[in-house]
């Protein structure tokens, strides 16, 4: 569903994904290593939300690096110009919210990629930067996007260069009771339809 605008969600729980606390190989990671725990799609997983990761052409091989636009753990594939897409799969009876991210630079120098955003299962585009510069500052990526079905990162060519850090969600429960909006508007516009017209009577 778009936009989940819910009245009474449950208990959350915002996450951010760091790169920090990785290993390669087993052991703490050095530059060029594939990361284990993206390697085996376990990587961001928690109660509500199932992350998983892909290269191009489909194949999880995500490597790691430091100092990309002074970030001192990012993600990347090492494959030339290659892309990388990032799926945040809200399960049953929960939200996930995209809150933001973090894209960086190899060698600190402006390089070219592109963002998509899109919500997992159905045809809405949250965010499409087109072609996007990354330079020798950060650039952050801001939601937030909010989807009970889930949240889709597509990056363009050249995730080789650029590479991803600080990827900040939240997951929230759904009081499966709650009627959504805008699917509960016209209920409400039905409950008002009556009010008015007992009010016109009195007139």
């Amino acid at each position: 569903m778009t936009f989940a605008l819910l009245l009474g969600a449950g208990a959350a729980h915002a996450a951010t994904l760091g790169f920090n606390d990785v290993t390669c190989n087993g052991v703490a990671c050095v530059n060029g290593l594939v990361v284990d725990q993206i390697a085996d799609n376990t990587y961001g997983d928690e109660t509500g939300l199932d992350v998983s990761w892909a290269g191009s052409n489909g194949a999880v091989s995500i490597n790691y690096w430091t100092g990309y636009s002074g970030l001192s753990d990012v993600v990347y594939t090492d494959q030339p110009f290659g892309t990388m897409t990032i799926t945040l799969d809200a399960l049953a009876g929960y939200q996930v919210t995209l809150n933001s991210f973090q894209l960086g630079s190899y060698l600190n120098i402006d390089r070219a990629t592109s963002v998509l955003i899109t919500e997992l299962g159905t045809a809405t585009t949250f965010l499409n930067t087109g072609s996007l510069t990354v330079g020798p500052s950060p650039t952050t990526i801001l939601g937030p996007y909010t989807s009970t079905s889930g949240i889709v990162i597509n990056f363009g060519a050249d995730i080789t260069n650029v590479g991803l850090s600080n990827l900040s969600y939240t997951v929230s429960e759904v009081d499966p009771n709650v009627v959504p909006l805008p699917a509960g508007l016209p209920l409400l516009l039905a409950g008002l339809g009556p009010l008015y017209a007992v009010r016109r009577k009195r007139k």
